[in-house]
């Protein structure tokens, strides 16, 4: 899982939830009013808003969070940086689960394989079978050849 750029950050999130057994994981757009991602599991609806950062996640957004996530059971905020104390406190005192980078990649370590877009290899069996078929019809003539036509 490669993140490039905050353009490509909310579809791997999208991909990491289904890795992780999520259930109607849907992209919410941005109308949305500070969430990105809205997803099932165990019952329970969870709201996740996903930011790409180069500067550690303060208060702010962990407030702003709490705003948004009201109708749902859980709320996540997932970033590919780090919080601050002070957004870290302020995130457990509401409930809200805290994905940093680090949680980000262990989530990922178990389900990697399954989040990789896979390229089938195309095998061409049927290429080695034409070309033994034409062997043999090339062998079957010369026998018949040996056998009827020699004299």
């Amino acid at each position: 899982m490669i993140i490039n750029d905050k353009n490509n950050f909310v579809p791997i999130v999208v991909k990491l939830l289904k890795g992780l057994g999520y259930a109607n994981v849907k992209e919410t757009g941005e109308q949305s009013k500070g969430i990105d991602i809205t997803a099932e599991k165990d019952g329970e609806k969870y709201c996740f808003k996903c930011r790409y950062d180069i500067d550690a996640i303060g208060e702010k957004a962990i407030d702003e969070l709490e705003k948004a996530s009201s109708g749902y059971d859980k709320a996540v905020f997932v970033t590919n940086s780090s919080f601050l104390s002070s957004a870290k406190k302020k995130g457990e005192a509401a409930g809200i689960l805290l994905w940093d980078r680090n949680t980000v990649d262990r989530l990922t370590i178990s389900v990697s394989e399954n989040l990789e877009d896979k390229v089938e290899e195309v095998k061409h069996h049927r290429a080695v079978f034409v070309v033994i078929a034409i062997v043999l019809i090339l062998a079957a003539a010369a026998a018949a050849y040996w056998f009827y036509f020699r004299k």
